[in-house]
């Protein structure tokens, strides 16, 4: 049996389909654990990051997430 990989999924700009479409044509076992977070979710009135998002994170074998220059305030 393979094993199975847990990656929390935090998408933004380039980490979204263009990249999990070419993971998953590895043949490697990924569940993807995708969250709401960043700047984004702040702009739809959600925290930047949230507790609930921390535990994924927390729990996961890895996290994917974009690189941010912005500043959160």
């Amino acid at each position: 049996m393979s094993e199975r990989y847990r990656i929390a999924l935090l998408p933004g700009d380039g980490i979204g389909p263009e990249v999990t479409t070419v993971v998953d044509a590895t043949g490697l076992g990924i569940e993807w654990l995708e969250c709401r977070a960043g700047a984004d979710e702040a702009e739809r009135g959600g925290e930047p990051l949230p507790e609930s998002v921390l535990a994924v994170i927390r729990s996961a074998d890895a996290d994917m997430a974009k690189a941010s220059a912005e500043a959160l305030d």
